[in-house]
């Protein structure tokens, strides 16, 4: 009697766990798509499915963006938890990596074709494709009977989209030739006439250095702000200085400047500068203050400040012309912890009226320098007192110093939307 009903309990229990095991929702197939650069498709991804075809067909060598937003649950033990596997309890975590794919269990997790390795996703991640095949989603679990909750999942080709070339014209029907006309060679002045040169109104700017980095400090960046600061003094600017500064006081800063800015006129002239820890997160630049905790690539967003709010601040004054001066393209001291870790800066386009100074190309690394200023903020300051130099080649005079100090290891870069006549820092 007690082997029939230990028996009949283990059937029992062998009945639970193979239907815990079987998926309770059944994707319908999807027709398999390439996206094009700067397209998306979304998902939805259900906890208590097994693996979902996207239909999106990974091209080798391309990079896609997938991010997921909803809450799931890996059963009743287990809690509610988002596509990072945040929040779920411990008693569903005691096999933390079954799979072995350093993915938590709740999380998102993907793979390239319907054979292909595992591989974690989360609440976002860059992936680049190393092979072709279609993009399978599900939840990190292996008893998904008991699931339920689902993602929203969206997942972006990056690059700007193709233009199409339009159809060529016909062509035009046959005519007779012309009598010869003799050619009227264009007067000067087809071209607009050269405008004078831009003085500007009043001259305001922002400079913040951060060095005292609790991970990783940096020896010069408060140095270089001072100079800068300074430096800009001289030549008629009224300065706004922070060093070593936290989120709120950066954020606070910048909203200073750009009211002063506002308040300074059409006519006025701003220019921020930057000196500390920055990275890219999404092709998207950020300046790391003091006091940051970043633990992971989608903390950048909360703990630092992005540096087109800063160009945002400025194009809210509606001055005409602005600098931004970076020399912020340090290692990314975060990068273990990321996702994707790139290198430097990304580049960001100007602005009318804007010109964005790099201390060196987007994606390379910046020399903190072993003196007691970087070289990139020591010309800087040399140039910026020239006299008679425009702006344009006052930084192409930066760019040869610089690479003329770092045997060419270091390229300072500018993208200028600048427009009118020539500006010059010290006209004099």
């Amino acid at each position: 009697m007690k082997d029939y009903l230990l028996k009949s309990i283990c059937f029992c229990l062998l009945g639970l766990l193979l239907a815990a095991c079987q998926p309770a929702v059944q994707y319908a197939k999807v027709k398999p798509v390439t996206l094009s650069r700067g397209l998306a498709q979304t998902v939805d991804v259900h906890a208590a499915g097994d693996w979902r075809d996207t239909g999106v067909r990974i091209k080798p060598g391309e990079s896609y963006e997938i991010t997921a937003k909803g809450i799931w649950s890996m059963g009743g033990i287990c809690g509610n938890a988002d596509a990072d596997g945040t929040g779920t309890s411990g008693l569903c975590t005691i096999i933390s990596d079954p799979w072995g794919i350093s993915a938590r269990v709740s999380s998102l997790v993907g793979r390239i074709g319907s054979s292909g390795r595992p591989f974690g996703v989360g609440r976002f991640k860059t992936l680049k494709g190393n092979q072709e095949g279609i993009l399978y989603l599900r939840a990190y679990d292996d008893l998904i009977g008991d699931n339920s909750g689902s993602m929203t999942v969206t997942i972006k080709r990056q690059g700007a989209p193709v233009q199409q070339a339009a159809a060529p014209p016909p062509p035009p029907a046959p005519v007779a030739a012309p009598a010869y006309k003799p050619v009227t060679v264009p007067k000067s002045g087809s071209l607009p006439p050269l405008q004078p040169a831009v003085q500007g109104g009043k001259r305001v700017a922002l400079v913040i250095g951060n060095s005292r980095y609790r991970m990783a400090p940096l020896a010069n960046p408060a140095n270089d702000a001072r100079l800068i600061a300074a430096t800009l003094r001289s030549v008629g600017f009224d300065v706004l200085e922070h060093l070593d500064a936290d989120q709120k006081q950066m954020k606070r800063a910048v909203n200073a400047f750009g009211d002063k800015l506002e308040a300074a006129g059409r006519d006025a002239v701003g220019l921020f500068y930057y000196a500390g820890h920055g990275v890219q997160v999404g092709g998207r630049n950020y300046l790391l203050p003091l006091g940051s905790d970043i633990q992971r690539e989608k903390d950048v967003d909360v703990e630092g400040v992005a540096a087109d709010s800063v160009l945002g601040a400025m194009a809210f004054a509606g001055n005409r012309l602005n600098f931004m001066v970076l020399d912020a393209c340090r290692n990314n001291p975060f990068k273990r912890s990321f996702r994707s870790a790139v290198r430097g800066l990304a580049r960001m386009d100007a602005p009318r009226g804007t010109l964005i100074a790099y201390a060196t190309g987007p994606g390379d690394v910046a020399a903190d320098g072993s003196g007691t200023n970087s070289p990139y903020s020591e010309s800087l300051s040399r140039a910026l007192v020239e006299k008679g130099v425009s702006v344009e080649r006052m930084f192409r005079q930066v760019r040869n110093a610089v690479m003329q100090t770092t045997n060419n290891k270091q390229v300072p870069w500018e993208a200028s939307s600048l427009t009118g006549g020539d500006f010059f820092f010290n006209p004099n």
